[in-house]
Parts: structure tokens; C-alpha cells; sequence
């Protein structure tokens, strides 16, 4: 009886970690062969058109998003690629479409130098 109870209470732990989100990390799967680059320029272009309506001109005021000032001291750039491509909500998802692979990697090199 205790070894069911025991069993269930593990079982319960482990789901709801799994359905917590994990923040990313640069050894997780989904970085595996990529190589990121990142254009700066382009990305403040990129940015400026679909991203500063929420997060400011710059990314340094924030609104309806946060501000992005020291993004870089809060998560890598393998990060910020991760979570500009699949964003929590209200963040909106703007990966794969209108942002591409490219454009994502150079907003997220954009967004590492807001200081």
C-alpha cells in the first residue's frame, strides 16, 4: 500500500515538472549542428519593424513587452535564439513566419548588445 502511494506521489512529481517549461539551455537538442552568426545591423532593422511595437525603440522601454536592456546577462545567444523561435505567450511567434532562420539569428544578435 505504501509502495503504491510511494509510486503515484513520484509519478505525479515527475509529471509536473515535464509539463513545466524548462528554460533553455546551449547543450539542449535543439542547438545540436546549428552554428549562429547574426548580423547586428540587419537584426536592428528586423527588429524595429516587428519587434520594437511591443518592447520599445531599441528594445530599451518596454509597454506590453519587457524591456530588453542586458538580455545578454540574462541568456546566451543560443538562448535567445531558442526563445525568439518558440516564445511563451503573449510573446507572439513570429518564427518560422515572417521571421526566417536568419532574420531570427540576427534579431537575437541585435537584442545581445541592448545595453
Amino acid at each position: 500500500m505504501i509502495g503504491r502511494a510511494l509510486v503515484a506521489g513520484v509519478a505525479v512529481l515527475v509529471l509536473a515538472s515535464a509539463c513545466q517549461r524548462a528554460p533553455a539551455r546551449s547543450d539542449d537538442a535543439s542547438y545540436a549542428g546549428r552554428t549562429y552568426a547574426g548580423d547586428v545591423k540587419n537584426g536592428e532593422h528586423v527588429f524595429d519593424t516587428n519587434c520594437a511595437t511591443c518592447h520599445g525603440v531599441g528594445g530599451r522601454s518596454g509597454g506590453v513587452g519587457p524591456s530588453l536592456v542586458d538580455e545578454n546577462q540574462r541568456q546566451d545567444l543560443a538562448r535567445t535564439i531558442v526563445w525568439i523561435e518558440n516564445p511563451d505567450p503573449p510573446m507572439p511567434r513570429l518564427y518560422p513566419s515572417p521571421l526566417d532562420e536568419r532574420e531570427v539569428q540576427d534579431v537575437a544578435a541585435f537584442v545581445q548588445r541592448i545595453r
